[in-house]
Parts: structure tokens; sequence; C-alpha cells
């Protein structure tokens, strides 16, 4: 049979996970005199930054802040188009789809997956901003954050069956160490199978993961007004950008960026000052889980993945961006913390690396220029923001900088 891990060790598994932002809750909360601003939102100026760049009260460059907020709210208003970018393939993942269809045909897929752990289940289901999804789609995407237990939820029993922390778990219990037919595979971008259990570990003891540099706001320096509110992004209220307020309408949403503070002695933290790269919650493990739900093999009944990779891993990297775009939105990650744990993953291996080196402004511009070539864009007519961004600082573009064996990170398992 297959072994079921402890249940402590189990439960472990889903620490600092992030769909809810008033699900974190982290093993440290900042003194009252580490906390540095008030009700004020503020910009300041501290040392260890790129020089010349305007800070807001959480230690973020306002102008990258600003720059993913409206990337992301354009993002999210242009996915009701048809996406014609993306390759031909049959069903659900067809050209053609527009990208709220892209982004529920993967939570239908792991609604009907039930082999290896338990399918998808939300409370209520959110079939009906499913239906709106292509007219209303700032309401589907505040369904992932509010209101339908997407992270986790336990039913009237207490059984532990709502949303994507549980489903992954279910799967991460299920796995014989010397029986392969018992254990759930992942099928990888590089086209190898490997230990759905043992990939998940091994990029959780990352340094980004490791060190994720968050920790939790006392109570009483919590910015309420900042902290709930229907405003999309991650620049602070003085900052934020017309496009995205209220952004979310009659949604209130919790947002990461005014519950939790940065530690900036963790590498999660210090590495984003270091690249002047905005720090909301670190490292996502909503990424980790949806690159995982994607690879899965269903116990070698879909060899390819969930959704699979043929000729590329377009589709995959498409939802990936859309996924992105939702948590800055929401409030809950920056591109850093989404993208390097994609990256360390094996995707996006033609953008600019963040980590080992990298510059924050290149892979910004980078990331924004491949996803429009994956349809996953901002609008024939709307601006790039990142790409701008990179403009104004002088940043030159550069042709593509893949690492050698970059897509290969993940090819051995833990010790």
């Amino acid at each position: 049979m297959a072994r079921m891990l402890p249940r402590p060790a189990a439960l472990a598994l889903l620490t600092g996970l992030c769909l809810s932002a008033h699900a974190f809750r982290s093993e440290q909360t900042v003194r009252e005199d580490e906390h540095f601003g008030d009700t004020d939102e503020t910009t300041v100026q501290e040392e260890g930054y790129p020089a010349g760049e305007k800070l807001d009260v959480r230690g973020n460059t306002v102008s990258a802040s600003v720059a993913e907020t409206l990337w992301a709210v354009r993002v999210l208003r242009a996915s009701t188009k048809p996406n014609n970018k993306l390759p031909p393939w049959a069903g659900r993942w067809v050209t053609g789809s527009t990208n709220m269809d892209l982004l529920w045909a993967w939570v239908q897929a792991l609604q009907e997956s039930d082999q290896g752990g338990i399918p998808l289940r939300l409370n209520p289901p959110m079939d009906k901003e499913a239906e709106e999804r292509n007219t209303k789609p700032e309401e589907f995407i505040g369904a992932f954050f509010v209101g339908h237990h997407f992270k986790n939820g336990r039913d009237e029993k207490g059984r532990e069956v709502y949303g994507m922390d549980f489903y992954i778990l279910s799967r991460m219990e299920f796995y014989d160490e010397e029986d392969e037919d018992l254990q759930v595979e992942v099928a990888r971008p590089n086209g190898e199978v490997d230990s759905f259990f043992y990939i998940e570990r091994l990029v959780r003891e990352k340094d980004f993961f490791a060190q994720r540099a968050r920790a939790d706001l006392a109570h009483q320096f919590i910015r309420q007004d900042s902290a709930q509110n229907n405003n999309a992004g991650i620049a602070s209220r003085e900052n934020l950008p017309d496009e995205a307020a209220g952004f979310f309408g009659n949604l209130n949403m919790w947002h990461s960026k005014s519950v939790l503070s940065r530690i900036d002695w963790q590498k999660g933290a210090s590495k984003a000052k270091e690249l002047g790269a905005p720090f909301i919650g670190g490292a996502s493990g909503s990424i980790l889980y949806m690159v995982l739900s994607m690879e899965d093999t269903c116990l070698r009944k879909c060899d390819k993945g969930v959704v699979p990779c043929e000729g590329g891993c377009q589709v995959r990297e498409a939802l990936l961006g859309i996924m992105t775009a939702a948590l800055i939105a929401g409030g809950q990650h920056s591109l850093l913390e989404c993208l390097e744990v994609m990256q360390s993953m094996g995707y996006f291996p033609d953008v600019k690396p963040l980590l080992g080196g990298g510059d924050y402004l290149e892979s910004a511009r980078g990331f924004e220029e491949y996803l429009s070539t994956l349809g996953v864009g901002v609008g024939e007519h709307e601006g790039k923001p990142m790409v701008e961004l990179a403009k104004e600082k002088g940043q030159q573009a550069k042709s593509p900088n893949p690492t050698a064996g970059f897509k290969d990170v993940l090819k051995q398992p833990p010790k």
C-alpha cells in the first residue's frame, strides 16, 4: 500500500501557502519597535537600494510597484478577448479561447482529477463567477481569493476537503518509496517524469522558501483601510494608479502587502532589496502548487500532465502568467516572488533569471514581452508598464539569456 505521511508532518507542508491573505500565519510576529510605518502611506528612502529610487512605507520601490500593478490589471482586463497565439491543440486548451476560459479550464480539470488524491472541491462552487468570466473578469479573479475556500477549508465535520492546499496535500501523502506504481508523479518541462513528493520538497528547500522573510504585523499596526479594500495591486494607496482603484468592485480583498512585514535579514527580502524588486509575501506557494497541479500525471492516466507540454510548455506558461497577474492584482505577491519559483522549476528559461546575479528590470521586461507572444498581454492599445519602466531606467533591451542547464535544476531529488 502507499505509505501515508505522519499527520503532523503532512500538516507542516501547509506552512506559509498563499492564496488567501487572511490565511497567512507566520511563526514570527514583528515587534512594535520593528514596524516602520503607521497609518500614513508616506515615502521613505533607505540605504542598500538602487540609487535614486523612491520607496514606499513598506520599503518597496514605488516605480516597480506601480508598474507591476498596472501590468496585472491590464492583463486581467485584456483576458476576455480570444487568445489566438497559443498552439492549436485539441480539447479544452484549444486556440481561440480567452485567457479567462483557459484559467477556468484549469480549475475544471482539477475538479475532475481524482487519481492519486482528492479532486479540487470549492465551497461553494464558483460556477456563477465562472459563467460571467468574460464579462466580469474582476469577479471571477476575486473568487480565487474570497468566498469559496479556494486556498483551503474544512466541511461541517471538520474534514480537510476544500481548496488547493488539501488537493496537493492529498497527493503528497500518497507515495511509496519502493513502488513507482504507488507514487504520484509529475511530467517536467524537460520531458522527464519525477516524483510529485520530491519535487515539492526540493523547491521548498530552496533559500527563497527556507528564508521566506515574511512575518505577521501586530494587529495594532495593520492599516485596516489598506489591508481590506476593493483596490488592486501592490502599490501603496499614495501611489495607487487610477486603473487599479476599485478594480474589484463590490468585493473587498485582504491584501498581504498590508498585513505582512519583511524580515530584512532573511534572503527572501534581502534579494528583493538588492534587485530593487517589490517584496510582498515571500516566495509564492500558490505558484508552486499550480505548477505541480499541471504536471500531475494522474497516476499515469494522463502521462503528459493535466496540462500537457506538447511541442513546448506555452499553455502552462500562459496559465502561470495569468495567475501571476491575479496574485499581483490581489495584493498577494510581487513578480519576483512568482517568477523565482517558476524559473526554479524550469519555466520561462529564456527570461533573464532573477536568481544568481539577475537583473530585475531586464527580467520584468523580458517576462512581459515573452508573455505577450503567448497572448497574455496588456491589450493592443495599452502601454507595457514593465517595458516602459525598464526604458525609463535606461535598461536596454537584451537578447534572451537562457542559463545552461537551468531547465534541469530540479533533476536530482533531495538527499
